[in-house]
């Protein structure tokens, strides 16, 4: 391997280390006066893969709501609030990250509507992939790729039964 990457590699892992070690302290001093690329948008798409995350920066902004006792049904109605485990979109914001702010879902029923104890709520997870600021450079942010576990969804599922050991 050439010498000019692995001196970059290693430049890049003290970077992160000292981000990682020394939050606060490196985050204020590196990126305060930074700005953003130009063209962070068009890489973070390119990043996506061109996977349809939009729901998770653009949610619709929704307040806190009690579980329903029935699911709702008139076809208006998102599909978030006609399941038998709706949920509601909760802004996740991180001015270390890019996208800022992502929304997680968050299930507002504790069992399943409609269905015996047996059954309740769980969150569906995926991995999305976002933008860390590494540190500044000439003025500007340099990010580093990273994955970012999302709620995208709530599901009724049969309740995890304990095993003997």
């Amino acid at each position: 391997m050439d010498t000019r990457i692995i001196f970059q590699i290693l430049l890049t892992f003290i970077d992160m280390l000292f981000l990682f070690v020394f939050p606060s302290e490196g985050r204020s001093l590196h990126v305060r006066h930074c700005q953003q690329p130009d063209d962070i948008e068009e890489a973070f798409n390119n990043l996506r893969n061109q996977l349809d995350l939009t729901v998770l920066s653009n949610a619709e902004s929704t307040e806190i709501i009690p579980c329903p006792s029935q699911t709702l049904s008139h076809h208006g109605d998102p599909q978030r609030l006609r399941s038998t485990c709706p949920w509601i979109w909760e802004a996740n914001i991180d001015n270390t990250r890019y996208p800022q702010k992502i929304y997680n879902a968050r299930c507002i029923c504790r069992n399943c509507i409609g269905s015996s104890t047996k059954y309740h709520c769980e969150s569906i997870f995926t991995h999305v992939k976002v933008f860390r600021i590494l540190n500044c450079v000439n003025g500007l942010l340099r990010y580093v790729q990273d994955e970012q576990r999302v709620s995208v969804g709530c599901t009724c599922a049969h309740k995890r039964t304990h095993r003997n050991s």
